[in-house]
């Protein structure tokens, strides 16, 4: 199945950040070895003539090159066209002016970053300040910091500004990705005009423009969730792999991945269990690539004696973090009104939905991740992370393109009810 430009294009950028990522990951902390250019250069030479060979004595291009898509833009879905033009040159206007001054951009992404570029090496010494890379937190995943260090090196000077590029691609491709997945369940206008409201999402587009990773880990688990909508409609078994990846990426950007990881290895085999629309041996293959790419890190991990977790582990009661939560999503102003339009969607709905197993499964694999985050503030020691609001807001973010998503299958699939009835 040929995928179109809209959904192939963010997908490649996506694997390919991963693989230059994870094979500087292999050799500066695994194989603990000083990066050296030429191997690298000489690496993503073979790399891209092997790659070449398969793509055109196998024909994937037939596979691998995007379908060209057809858009009907009339005047609305013009203007909203427009509008989406102006957010991103909004953004790339930020990312040439603005310099780095979010604290975990500064102390911790960004920071890990440079110290990789001006040593060219890990330091396994535990009494230098620069152990595991150096900054905050030993225990966050590297694929943020590597795709910057990796960019710096390519352009030879590390510049802040020049970094924030890879965010401002994470936030276009977003965008790219949500409005391909829409416009095979709506028209272009309800596409384009959902696509719109995530981009003006004030902390979506704030994130577009500073090193966090919580906008990557918002792309990576969106990408996997619109891939298992696309596998389960269309019955293809590829793209449920494809999505396995994307979930399984998730673990490199955060620690927040593996909740995610840890929801789709659940929800999926017990949909199956109820639908029974996936063979045994898919649903065991869908298993490969997340055992296959977290291995390495969860590896690195152990040998470190890092941990998961950055406060004291024991367990406390906090309902209060429940109010925090309300507040996060419908006093602070980072997401307009965006949720009170999402639920009204899902009123609307709601009937329709019951109806069907697919759409539930969508559902509740966003809801179970934030209710997982939902638990762990308010029976452990991170629940000072919810009071203060420090990191609530972000781990919200992180499903936030994915109720987009689900707010376009849900109109779809009552506007097909509706439609249905009347037919009847």
């Amino acid at each position: 199945m040929r995928l179109g430009s809209y959904i192939l294009l963010p997908l490649y950028y996506g694997i390919g950040l991963f693989i230059i990522s994870i094979q500087i990951f292999l050799y500066l902390f695994i194989l603990k070895q000083r990066f050296n250019a030429i191997i690298f250069g000489t690496i993503y030479a073979a790399e891209i003539l092997v790659m070449a060979y398969f793509y055109f004595k196998h024909k994937l291009h037939k596979l691998f090159w995007p379908k060209r898509e057809k858009s009907v833009f009339d005047v609305k879905s013009a203007l909203i066209f427009f509008l989406l033009t102006v957010q991103l040159l909004m953004v790339v206007f930020f990312i040439i002016t603005r310099p780095t001054m979010a604290y975990d951009s500064i102390a911790v992404w960004s920071y890990k970053a440079k110290v990789l570029y001006y040593t060219e090496m890990v330091s396994f010494d535990k009494e230098s300040v620069d152990y595991l890379g150096g900054g905050g937190h030993l225990n966050y995943p590297w694929q943020i910091p590597l795709s910057q260090f990796w960019m710096s090196k390519v352009l030879g000077q590390y510049d802040d500004n020049y970094s924030n590029f890879i965010y401002g691609a994470y936030y276009m491709f977003s965008l790219l990705f949500v409005y391909g997945i829409l416009k095979r369940f709506l028209s272009d206008f309800y596409g384009l005009a959902l696509t719109f409201i995530l981009s003006s999402i004030p902390l979506f587009f704030y994130h577009a423009f500073t090193a966090y990773a919580d906008l990557p880990l918002a792309f990576y688990f969106v990408c996997a969730f619109g891939l298992l909508v696309l596998s389960l409609r269309d019955e293809q078994a590829s793209l449920l792999y494809l999505s396995a990846v994307f979930i399984s990426i998730c673990i490199w950007i955060k620690i927040e991945g593996l909740i995610m990881v840890t929801v789709f290895s659940i929800a999926v085999p017990v949909y199956n269990i109820i639908d029974k629309k996936l063979r045994r041996r898919d649903l065991l293959a869908f298993f490969l690539p997340i055992l296959f790419f977290s291995l390495p890190w969860f590896y690195f991990i152990a040998l470190n004696r890092l941990g998961l977790s950055n406060t004291e582990p024991g367990f406390v009661f906090h309902p209060e973090v429940i109010k925090s939560f309300y507040e996060a999503l419908f006093v602070a102003s980072s997401w307009n009104i965006w949720w009170f339009i999402f639920i009204l969607i899902i009123i609307m709905s709601f009937k329709n939905l019951l109806r069907s197993r697919q759409m539930i499964l969508y559902f509740s694999i966003p809801l179970l991740v934030l209710l997982v985050y939902l638990g762990i503030y308010i029976f452990t020691n991170n629940y000072v992370y919810a009071i203060d609001q420090t990191a609530l807001s972000r781990n919200i973010l992180s499903i936030l393109p994915s109720t987009i998503l689900l707010a376009g299958l849900a109109v779809s699939h009552m506007f097909n009810h509706y439609k249905r009835h009347l037919d009847g």
